[in-house]
């Protein structure tokens, strides 16, 4: 039906909560498309500029794709639930939804952070190693994740300096065996903000997309801070899920 002059929203976003309501309730299924921006005008009698808008909300939040000569699309796979408890056990989660999961080590070097120093209990000026990663979801990027670790951990032959090693749960057993050091729990730091132009090309966020950025310090039994992990998370491809004890 045609958009209501009296609706206090502007028509581009009446057409397209009502577009959206399509596809949460089913009638605009997975993977189906969008009727064209010609169909589109004529159904809601509006100009084309106008159903532009709408189609460009929806894609900002996720819910449509566009295919270049084919037209727009309903998003067939959805946000992956994502438990932060269990971030690293990345692949099993994944796997267990049956999606395809793949993680890219794209670099590994010594680096000056003040701010990382002070949360591993360092001095300002200690070299920290980093591991940075790309963690794909269906073959999209879905999050940037960079480790850092005490420089001292790293002497002698150590899975975390190696550039061919990308598994967080050998270089966890490494820590284990060698160290004495067991993660015992974590502490968060969640900002939701819009992302800096690498990061849109690196996780291929469509326009108008957050990120998360969750900083992560991992600390052992012995009260001693070991890892600090910063996540970039593409905002519309995951759902974050924590589950905790209430505290008395």
């Amino acid at each position: 039906m045609p958009v209501d002059p009296t609706d206090p929203r502007p028509p581009y976003r009446q057409i397209a909560d009502e577009l959206r309501s399509e596809i949460q309730t089913g009638e605009l299924s997975a993977g189906s498309q969008l009727p064209s921006e010609r169909k589109l005008v004529e159904r809601y009698g509006t100009a084309a500029q106008t159903v532009r808008e709408a189609v460009k909300v929806l894609k900002a939040e996720g819910l449509v794709i566009g295919r270049r000569g084919r037209g727009v699309f309903v998003r067939e796979r959805p946000p992956l639930m994502f438990r932060l408890d269990a971030t690293r056990r990345f692949l099993s989660q994944t796997r267990s939804a049956n999606r395809i999961a793949e993680v890219k080590l794209l670099g590994v070097e010594f680096v000056e952070s003040p701010d990382v120093a002070r949360r591993l209990g360092l001095d300002p000026g200690a070299r920290v190693l980093t591991r940075r990663y790309l963690l794909l979801l269906d073959k999209e990027p879905l999050q940037i994740a960079q480790s850092y670790f005490p420089a001292e951990l790293t002497e002698g032959a150590s899975p975390l300096n190696d550039p061919e090693n990308v598994t967080p749960g050998q270089i966890d057993a490494h820590l284990r065996d060698r160290f004495g050091i067991d993660f015992r729990y974590f502490e968060d730091e969640l900002t939701i903000r819009m992302p800096l132009p690498d990061e849109v090309r690196a996780l291929r966020l469509l326009p108008g997309t957050p990120v998360g950025v969750m900083l992560r310090t991992y600390t052992a039994s012995t009260g001693r801070p070991v890892e600090v992990v910063q996540y970039i998370l593409a905002g519309d491809k995951q759902i974050l899920v924590y589950r905790g004890e209430l505290l008395t």
